[in-house]
């Protein structure tokens, strides 16, 4: 909404690649997400008018889109077949003038918050934990693990420190909004410390909510979702487990940024099992604690169907290459693990990979963990993982008929600023797969 109330914005679509509207019957009574949103378009309250912004290209994709509070201007997420076209603008309504302010593939890390003076802009990097995500609505479905100040023309980014928790963003408003000193605070320079320091007074909610939420019961895994997108945008016809990545640095390109995209908004989740069998044979699973965020099919957490043979489940007519979900540990207190690695943030998946081919893991596996994985902004994070058995009681799982084959490994990620000491990690003998063969893969970042 403007900063006056008056006006709403949103990313829509024009029709270019076919209807956008579905009878409601078809759709089960449920909405019809745009995939694909090609513009940027502004709803008069009171006026009841709706118009498209000028200037922008319909073939172009708009995954994001809000008014800034502070210059009244519009911001936007641009997706375009030019990488270097890809970034965040801001655009005038009134004169009509666009302006790129952040741009490339760094967007991707600093979602912008607001404008500021001095050609400075606020981000901040979001929080993609489902623990930290709560039902209060939009304007705090995500939080923020940092913030800080960029300026567009100089391109220097100054963090500011608002400690380990994370903080949700509401709006940006002047000082003298707040006419109480209780809940004003200042940002500035700390005389005692060469770092920005936000102080506020307030009072301290705790920062992870339940993580139960309703979702329709369709939703798909992250890499899915960023692979019909980008399929029907470039007109390619990839799929997501395409084995050494698709030769198309165009696709590439759009893949990575919609499943970033994806993960934040949280339309997507990955923790898959994996079923191989005959195919036709009638399974039933049962997962023993809460979850929500399936990508196929279930109720209370009842899955029935058939072995597609490659790892998958069928089930009403509808395959899936592995059955997703995100879940609550069936245990309150993890056990304390004193073994694993402290690496690198950006050496977090090397080491899984190396991890999950000594586990047992196929190619497909490892790669699944490993870009269902967020990127990291600690400097380090120590790597391990619970044994077997330890994973099946955080993690459980009933099968009907049992399977001749069944591992469960809950890989666990915990984010530092400085290395710890940790026993390098024991692994079990890996048992053969054969016939009914089970694996659950599954992570548990602790924030």
């Amino acid at each position: 909404m403007s900063p006056d109330g008056k006006k709403f914005v949103f990313a829509g679509y024009d029709e270019t690649n076919g209807p956008g509207n579905v009878p409601l019957p078809d759709r089960q009574g449920f909405r019809r997400a745009l995939l694909n949103p090609n513009t940027i378009e502004v709803f008069d309250i009171l006026r009841k008018e709706r118009v498209k912004l000028s200037g922008l290209s319909n073939s172009n994709r708009y995954p994001s889109v809000s008014w800034d509070p502070f210059s009244s201007k519009i911001i936007y997420f641009s997706l375009s077949r030019n990488k270097d076209q890809n970034g965040f603008y801001i655009y005038d309504p009134v004169s009509l003038s666009i302006q790129q302010i952040k741009r490339g593939s760094v967007a991707l890390q600093d979602s912008v918050l607001s404008t500021l003076e001095n050609n400075n802009i606020l981000v901040g990097v979001k929080n993609t934990s489902i623990s930290t995500a709560g039902n209060l609505g939009g304007k705090y479905s995500q939080s923020l693990n940092e913030i800080a100040i960029y300026n567009t023309s100089t391109k220097e980014r100054i963090p500011i420190n608002i400690g380990r928790n994370p903080i949700q963003y509401i709006s940006l408003l002047p000082s003298p909004y707040f006419r109480d000193s209780l809940v004003t605070g200042n940002l500035g320079t700390s005389s005692g410390e060469n770092i920005n320091r936000l102080q506020l007074k307030t009072i301290s909610f705790k920062t992870e909510l339940g993580p139960k939420r309703i979702r329709q019961q369709s939703t798909l895994t992250c890499k899915d979702l960023a692979t019909q997108q980008c399929n029907s945008w470039l007109g390619t016809n990839f799929t997501p487990d395409q084995e050494g990545g698709p030769p198309d640095s165009a696709y590439n390109s759009c893949w990575e940024t919609q499943k970033e995209l994806a993960e934040t908004a949280e339309t997507c989740m990955d923790s898959p099992l994996y079923l191989y069998g005959k195919p036709g044979t009638y399974i039933k699973i049962k997962i023993g604690t809460q979850i929500y965020g399936s990508n196929a099919p279930q109720e209370g957490g009842y899955y029935e169907g058939f072995l597609t043979g490659d790892g998958g489940l069928k089930i009403e007519s509808r395959s899936f290459s592995n059955i997703s979900f995100d879940y609550t540990p069936s245990l309150r207190r993890l056990p304390k693990l004193n073994y694993g690695k402290t690496v690198k943030s950006e050496e977090v998946a090397k080491t899984l990979e190396e991890y999950g081919e000594k586990l047992g893991l196929n190619l497909a596996e490892i790669k699944d963990l490993t870009v269902s994985i967020d990127q990291f902004h600690s400097p380090y994070v120590f790597v391990s993982f619970f044994d077997d058995e330890t994973s099946k009681v955080i993690l459980p799982i009933s099968f009907d008929p049992v399977p001749d084959v069944y591992r469960n490994i809950v890989f666990y990620l915990r984010p530092l600023d400085n290395p710890i000491a940790s026993n390098p990690p024991r692994f079990e003998k890996i048992p053969q797969r054969k016939g009914f063969t089970a694996i659950e893969v599954s992570s548990i970042i602790d924030q």
